[in-house]
């Protein structure tokens, strides 16, 4: 199996580093984007 080589060290920490972040990132924005939509609804309701 010619080219079909493992991933080498740089690339694997590359891609755990980007899996990482993008959890991060989704795990910081969801609860913001979530509080937005509540503070929205409350507020739309309240007027």
């Amino acid at each position: 199996m010619t080219g079909a080589e493992p991933l080498t060290v740089g690339q694997g920490v590359g891609l755990v580093v980007g899996y990482a972040l993008t959890l991060l990132l989704a795990a910081i924005l969801l609860p913001i984007t979530l509080a937005c939509l509540l503070v929205e609804a409350l507020a739309g309701r309240g007027r």
